[in-house]
């Protein structure tokens, strides 16, 4: 699963409360580690039923590189337009993740038949 949220506003109010809980003896460490997860899979199932917005974005790729199912792009001269009001920067990082989130997710292989020839 991917922790990207937790670098939110709410994502790292959420991990602020947990370390004052952790403090005072409220949470055990694994209770923190469980409503963490728990965040990680809340968050994106909420961000597809209620987000609305509609973002359009273009700019030069300057490099791309794919590992384990996570794309990474460095962008030059950045457009992207959200709900009619434009954003400009010289450089942005995108991290895009698949969808699946399974153990299996990332390139997919085909078996070769090795046997019979």
């Amino acid at each position: 699963m991917y922790e990207f949220y937790r670098q939110s506003i709410i994502g790292k109010a959420l991990q602020d409360t947990i370390e004052d809980m952790l403090g005072n003896s409220q949470l055990t460490p694994a209770q923190a580690k469980l409503i963490l997860e728990k965040f990680d899979q809340a968050v994106p199932v909420v961000f597809g039923r209620t987000v609305q917005s509609n973002m359009n974005f273009k700019g030069g790729v300057e490099s791309y590189n794919f590992v384990d199912g996570v794309w990474n792009f460095i962008t030059r001269d950045f457009v992207m337009t959200i709900n009619n009001k434009m954003v400009r920067c010289d450089y942005v990082k995108i991290v895009a993740c698949d969808a699946d989130t399974s153990s299996d997710s990332g390139r997919k292989r085909r078996k070769r038949n090795v046997g019979n020839r």
